[in-house]
């Protein structure tokens, strides 16, 4: 959602205040896409005001419509954000991606909707296959990856098994209990203490 948002921002049309991001067209995406449900959509616009992550910008001639944007901060750190990826891709072949968006102040207006437009329509993505979707239906599954991957030793990396800081799955899943999400009604998602031991289990092996 957070992706669709952004990409609403980027390809508005900045002189015209009746295409600017508003919450009724962010709605409308999300619900065109399947990505959401309206409710889920509404309170995470909601939550985004609340910390600061979007802000209304000043009233338009219409008053009915209320624009919103990504707030300085946010941008700032949806820049740091691709340019950790971009580091790791030319990394991986020597490519120059990062070095060529440095250069370019727009970079990120350019490729960030094409981004959101390759997550949206890609299947492994949307509809990954089981294991990685461990990682992708809790909001805990994020944090589980982060948690193994930042334990990893960067010298291990060559070993055919490579030990992490998780030292045993009972820790583990009382870790993530401690952690556990208090779910939205609107979510259907209700707190499992059960499913984020599997997710420990699962994520171990």
């Amino acid at each position: 959602m957070a992706h669709i948002g952004l990409a609403l921002h980027f390809r508005r049309e900045a002189d015209d205040y009746r295409k600017q991001l508003t919450a009724a067209r962010f709605i409308d995406v999300i619900r065109e896409n399947s990505v959401a449900s309206r409710n889920t959509a509404d309170a995470f616009l909601k939550e985004m005001l609340h910390y600061n992550f979007i802000e209304h910008l000043p009233a338009t001639q219409d008053g009915r419509i209320r624009p919103i944007q990504p707030t300085v901060n946010t941008l700032e750190t949806v820049a740091g954000w691709m340019m950790a990826h971009l580091h790791t891709l030319d990394s991986l072949d020597g490519a120059n991606r990062l070095a060529t968006f440095l250069e370019r102040p727009d970079a990120l207006a350019r490729v960030q909707p094409l981004v959101a437009d390759g997550l949206i329509s890609s299947s492994p993505v949307r509809e990954p296959r089981q294991t990685f979707s461990l990682f992708t239906w809790l909001n805990n599954g994020g944090v589980v990856m982060d948690w193994l991957i930042s334990g990893v030793d960067p010298d291990h990396a060559g070993l055919a098994e490579i030990p992490t800081g998780v030292v045993s799955i009972g820790d583990f899943a009382k870790w993530l209990k401690r952690r556990e999400p208090t779910w939205h009604a609107n979510c259907g998602m209700p707190k499992t203490s059960a499913a984020l031991a599997g997710l420990a289990s699962a994520a171990i092996r």
